[in-house]
């Protein structure tokens, strides 16, 4: 599988959006962060783009979602709502934190400090 990358000289629009959301799908959780941070920095936000992140956001199980040390894809996907700052992403990434342990928000904090970097 070859995942998709923005380069800097290609626009928002000359991105092929579906082929993102199709690898998020790919069963594997370094896999899907490489994604979700070719989506951060190309800032592709449509709504299915959104629902994707959403729908990851649950995959928080660390034997089965591990990222990296205590993260998750779904830490990961809840970072990237907050990045891509539109109503909805901006909306949902509220509401999954509210819901949250200390703990967990402090992780997705950090992943979205190292995102705007």
């Amino acid at each position: 599988m070859r995942v998709p990358v923005v380069k800097e000289e290609k626009t928002k629009n000359m991105v092929d959006e579906a082929a993102f959301i199709e690898c998020l799908d790919y069963p594997n959780p370094k896999v899907q962060v490489t994604v979700l941070i070719q989506i951060v920095k190309g800032n592709i936000s449509n709504a299915e783009v959104v629902s994707k992140l959403i729908e990851l956001s649950k995959c928080r199980n660390e034997e089965i979602h591990k990222v990296f040390g205590k993260d998750t894809i779904g830490h990961y996907s809840i970072g990237a709502l907050q990045v891509l700052n539109t109503y909805e992403s901006t909306r949902a990434f509220e509401d999954i934190m509210s819901e949250l342990e200390e703990g967990e928000q402090n992780i997705i904090k950090r992943i979205v400090r190292n995102f705007n970097m």
